[in-house]
């Protein structure tokens, strides 16, 4: 992947799509938000 800007702090894009509350992929997305 080539990036064509510099990251700028506080920018993210979250992609979230897991069925389970409570599984590490909602915790990491809790945590991250």
């Amino acid at each position: 992947m080539t990036l064509t800007h510099t990251p700028e702090p506080g920018t993210a894009l979250w992609l979230y799509a897991h069925p389970l509350r409570g599984s590490l992929n909602d915790h990491l997305f809790q945590a991250g938000t």
